[in-house]
């Protein structure tokens, strides 16, 4: 994943009252079920998350899956960040048994 863009960084910078901004976000991203919250407080760890890394939720929900209610990492996500850490990957066998 790419590194946050400085307007990212800006903006969680400026927030004045976090409990309140992870209230509001939390409560948007649930009632939005886009990201695979279901309830408030799901929505809240994501914004928390978010507020954390300094990352938009679409960035975030690219790069984590929520998995009974926990973020999960995405598959491709870690082979990515593998691969940038010098990793290098064989592909042995692309067939439905392999």
């Amino acid at each position: 994943m790419s590194i946050p863009t400085s307007n990212s960084m800006v903006l969680y910078d400026k927030i004045s009252d976090v409990n309140a901004t992870i209230n509001i976000m939390g409560n948007a991203i649930a009632k939005s079920q886009m990201f695979g919250c279901s309830t408030i407080e799901q929505g809240q760890v994501f914004a928390m998350e978010c507020i954390a890394l300094r990352i938009p939720p679409l960035t975030l929900a690219r790069k984590y899956h929520v998995i009974d209610g926990k973020l999960s990492q995405k598959a491709d996500d870690m082979v990515s960040d593998f691969i940038q850490s010098g990793g290098k990957i064989r592909i042995i066998e692309r067939t439905p048994e392999g």
